[in-house]
């Protein structure tokens, strides 16, 4: 979830996808120069938060905080069914090793 704890997710299996992103758009939209994402099915993914907003670019849609700004999760329409979250905002980074790098 989010730094302050008013968005949480939770997903009822494990991710079909872990990577880096190297891409223009994660770039500008993180701040870093990589940016890291775990992958699940959007039906098999729980996320609540009051505070929960988002931002549409084109075919992909950024969620975040709107209490603390934490990036939280991307969805793109040119990818049905599917969500990544940010590395850092699951509970237990470490338990996700990402495998590939996208650019």
């Amino acid at each position: 979830g989010c730094r302050c704890g008013a968005v949480r997710f939770e997903a009822s299996a494990e991710p079909h996808h872990i990577s880096y992103c190297h891409c223009g758009d994660c770039r500008r939209a993180s701040g870093a120069p990589v940016s890291a994402f775990v992958g699940f099915l959007a039906d098999q993914v729980a996320l609540n938060g009051k505070s929960l907003k988002s931002y549409r670019n084109g075919p992909v849609e950024r969620s975040f905080c709107g209490t603390c700004g934490s990036p939280i999760a991307y969805t793109d329409k040119r990818l049905d069914n599917r969500i990544y979250f940010m590395l850092g905002a699951m509970d237990m980074p470490a338990y996700f090793k990402p495998t590939l790098h996208a650019h």
